[in-house]
């Protein structure tokens, strides 16, 4: 069972495993005092994202969107998967230090928790969140999620390898993280476009090939598909991308086509010569 609780509230029994769910520690409180059973500061919102709400109620429903993409990350995953099997064996009380115990990062987390525990089942004994989360953690290709600000919120261990950034590295970034600097105004100008109309022309399964670059400032060639996601009210929530290193293909392919045109010239240069008039002496 899961249940919330400020932390400055008297610690009870009933609480079973007090776990902290902010990522400051809480002011003027003491650490024998919280009688905290752990402290996951890795489940709490990414510092932009907690400096952006400041848990202000009218930006509520934006946060929640935010932060449950945050959480859909695959390092996010293996904390939230860890905590289910804890409160699957008896009651984990979520600590938090917000005043407005309606609208704060532990109540969005107790709901994905609830979601993800209440998923159906596609396979027995296997929750379906569980294998398509199981899929996009292990996907050799890049899936990479970004909010409608183009802030990534997902990257997978595919992305990993591809870019070279870790997760934790990626989420809370721009996109700018792996757009080389010359195509960026271009790139921008289509992602702000597409947000706007909630439409995109590479939004079909059309393949696009792009330039890239990776963590160590590689220039590398990739192709990838996008399709664009909305939550259940029809809102629409940033485009996920699945991703491709193509760079060895390219090259190869680069390659051929550069000794065609050697071998085209060499035969055209064959050609004239064969087909110029003879010079006889004078």
């Amino acid at each position: 069972m899961i249940q919330l609780k400020r932390v400055y509230e008297e610690p009870a029994q009933s609480d079973g495993e007090r776990i902290l769910v902010d990522r400051l520690w809480p002011r003027g409180l003491g650490r024998a005092d919280a009688r905290l059973s752990a402290w996951l500061k890795e489940l709490a919102p990414s510092p932009g994202l907690r400096r952006w709400f400041a848990h202000g109620a009218p930006a509520w429903e934006e946060f929640q969107l935010r932060y449950e993409a945050e959480l859909a990350s695959p390092e996010k995953q293996a904390h939230l998967r860890a905590l289910a099997v804890r409160a699957a064996h008896g009651t984990v009380t979520l600590l938090f230090a917000a005043k407005d115990t309606e609208r704060n990062n532990a109540v969005v987390l107790k709901k994905v928790l609830d979601k993800q525990h209440a998923g159906p089942a596609v396979m027995p004994g296997l929750p379906a969140n569980a294998l398509h989360q199981a899929i996009v953690e292990n996907a050799s290709d890049g899936i990479v999620f970004a909010d409608s600000e183009g802030v990534i919120r997902l990257w997978n261990k595919g992305a990993e390898a591809i870019f070279g950034y870790r997760a934790e590295e990626a989420v809370g970034e721009t996109l700018d993280l792996i757009v080389p600097e010359r195509q960026r105004e271009r790139h921008w100008e289509g992602y702000r476009r597409a947000m706007a109309t909630g439409e995109s022309r590479y939004g079909r399964g059309d393949l696009l090939a792009v330039p890239a670059v990776r963590k160590d400032g590689t220039r590398i060639s990739i192709e990838f598909t996008i399709v664009l996601l909305r939550d259940e009210s029809g809102r629409l929530l940033g485009p996920a991308a699945i991703i491709r290193d193509v760079t060895e293909r390219w090259q190869r392919e680069r390659a051929t086509r550069e000794r065609l045109a050697e071998l085209e010239a060499q035969v055209a240069s064959l050609a004239g010569r064969e087909g110029a008039p003879l010079q006889g002496p004078r």
